[in-house]
């Protein structure tokens, strides 16, 4: 048969599609440009449609289906699908359209260590993590930061968090206590503890009582330079022919200082209470001024400065069989001592009075008063405010309340809110007595001291010699020791401002040794150091121990050794910390054939 027709071909091409599709209904879809195809099932047409010169006739063969149709409609890609489609296909642990949290942009789950980068999911980097801390990619799949808690010294890094040796300061590196330095052999007699200020700066003074024999004691000092770091000539403050007693050192906000003691001439003279002033702008000590004529004694005067750099001193006067005390005071303005103001006289006798003064010029004055000297009748704590906008001190008033028990070594500090804290020891007046550490605070709103406070209810020993050290913020931190049945330890408890609590009270010392006599400060950032002496059985001898409390983390460190040395006894350590955290102590030293020595060492 020849087809000769157009409509005969159509006819042809309708028929071979039927058979190709095997359907016996109607087709609908779209096959190629050059010919379209509609069935409803009726009659079967076609068009031909012109594609530029060529006519298509709809009987050319058909090749593969363009887009790989199959049956259902799907086309191949479809059924493979591909990584970031959002839908997981064999092979892929995810898909996630696109890097995730879980998932990373390969579609393979997310975990540091894959040495893959996710960074949704937190990763700066990942070396697979091959366990070198210090290759530029933590294990942690994190750049190297201070802070980390991971040290890194590829970085400058000593320390990252805690540190073995040492402080870890907030640069990452190590902070340490420099070697004890020996600032001069003060003879056999050495008597108390070489007393110790420092200025906002760091630099520190050292004053002491030196020997020179047959009862002839001289008052001597020593400056260290934090510009320098050195510590400069010991300076004679008041000659070795005189009897000089422990003298007491305050430095004021600018580096000037003050230096007190109670002195009498080779005569017997009275005693009386004596000042000089150092002059930071020319780094000379200025003659001795008599503040309070026959006063005074050989124990330490407590001395303190204002922001204003007014100074403050208390005094004790011997009154026949009691003991009287005073407060002078000297004004910045006029450089000169005002009259002294009794805070306490009468038939009592006035033991270890303390001092605290605030930036603003407001001051507490504490003390222990003994009613009926030598007559064995118990001891209380007075307290006496002192209101600089009125420059008057009030009237003493009693601050414990466990009368008749027996109670003393007091110790107080100010914040700049005019607040106040004391702490002593005291009887419990139960049989058989032992002594407890008390507190009270004095709230300047009020005007008026609370209740006081049992800061230490352990009962297993007598617990002596508390320490107190008040930021001007209002925290506080107390410490103590306590003899126990096989050993004497350190504790500390700090109080909160914020939230008027103190929390609970911390073992400081390792629990291995006698400890004694702890001493604390702390500066404005709550950075806080406590120091005391404890027998090393090892060394046969006391070596001065510190720990160092971290108010971001809210703990105390471990001991660290300020000084240990065979042989040698080292005692009554003493305190200062800076505003940038570093911190100066100073000590007495006992050497076999030495004598004594003042020591001092610098913690940076």
């Amino acid at each position: 048969m020849t087809l000769g027709t157009m409509g005969e071909r159509a006819c042809l091409a309708w028929i071979c599609l039927l058979a190709a599709c095997g359907s016996s209904g109607g087709v609908t879809g779209q096959d190629t440009d050059s010919t379209t195809t509609t069935g409803t099932g009726g009659p079967a047409t076609a068009t031909a449609q012109t594609m530029g010169a060529t006519e298509s006739t709809g009987l050319e063969t058909q090749g593969p289906t363009t887009g790989s149709e199959s049956d259902s409609g799907l086309s191949s890609g479809d059924l493979a699908g591909e990584c970031g489609d959002g839908t997981v296909q064999p092979g892929e642990d995810c898909d996630a359209g696109g890097e995730s949290a879980t998932c990373n942009a390969d579609c393979t789950a997310a975990g540091c260590g894959d040495a893959v980068i996710n960074q949704a999911a937190g990763e700066d980097c990942d070396d697979g993590r091959n366990g070198d801390e210090d290759d530029g990619c933590t294990d942690a799949c994190r750049f190297p930061a201070c802070g980390d808690g991971v040290v890194q010294p590829s970085e400058g890094e000593e320390c990252d968090g805690v540190a073995k040796n040492g402080v870890c300061s907030g640069d990452c590196t190590l902070a340490q206590w420099g070697m004890p330095r020996l600032l001069e052999n003060g003879g056999p007699e050495l008597i108390g503890a070489p007393q110790l200020a420092t200025d906002p700066s760091g630099n520190a003074i050292v004053v002491w009582r030196s020997d020179a024999g047959s009862f002839a004691h001289g008052v001597r000092s020593q400056r260290y330079d934090i510009a320098t770091d050195t510590w400069g000539e010991a300076t004679q403050l008041d000659a070795a022919t005189d009897s000089a007693g422990i003298p007491s050192i305050a430095m004021d906000t600018v580096g000037n200082a003050i230096a007190v003691w109670g002195d009498t001439t080779p005569g017997n003279a009275p005693i009386a209470a004596v000042a000089r002033r150092y002059d930071v702008a020319t780094g000379t000590w200025e003659p001795i001024t008599v503040i309070l004529p026959d006063g005074g004694g050989f124990s330490a005067f407590p001395v303190a400065f204002d922001a204003a750099d007014n100074a403050t001193v208390l005094v004790p006067l011997p009154d026949g069989s009691t003991t009287d005390l005073f407060a002078v005071r000297r004004d910045a303005a006029t450089g000169t001592w005002q009259g002294s103001v009794g805070l306490e006289s009468g038939d009592v006798s006035v033991q270890g009075s303390k001092l605290a003064v605030n930036a603003s010029g407001s001051a507490f004055a504490v003390w222990t008063s003994e009613t009926t000297p030598g007559q064995s009748q118990p001891r209380d704590i007075f307290a006496s405010h002192y209101d600089a906008d009125a420059d008057a001190w009030g009237v003493p008033v009693p601050i414990e309340a466990l009368n008749p028990a027996d109670a003393f070594e007091v110790s107080v500090g100010i914040d700049d809110n005019g607040n106040a804290i004391a702490t002593w020891s005291q009887r419990d007046g139960v049989a058989p007595a032992q002594w407890n550490i008390y507190t009270n605070r004095y709230d300047a709103v009020a005007d008026a001291w609370g209740a006081p406070m049992l800061l230490d209810p352990d009962d297993v020993g007598d617990a002596r010699f508390s320490d107190l050290s008040v930021s001007p913020s209002g925290n506080a931190i107390a410490v103590w020791h306590r003899q126990s049945p096989l050993s004497r330890d350190v504790f500390a408890r700090r109080y909160d401002a914020t939230s008027d609590t103190w929390a609970r009270t911390v073992l400081l010392d390792s629990g291995d040794g006698v400890a004694s006599t702890p001493r604390v400060d702390q500066n404005n950032a709550g950075n806080g150091i406590a120091v005391w002496f404890q027998f090393n059985d090892a060394a046969s001898a006391n070596e001065i121990l510190a720990s160092h409390y971290d108010p971001t983390s809210d703990t105390w460190g471990g001991e660290l050794v300020i000084a240990s040395e065979n042989g040698v006894d080292d005692a009554s350590p003493q305190v200062e910390v800076h505003p940038s955290g570093t911190a100066v102590a100073s000590w007495r030293r006992n050497a076999a054939g030495a004598g004594y020595s003042a020591m001092a060492a610098h913690f940076q």
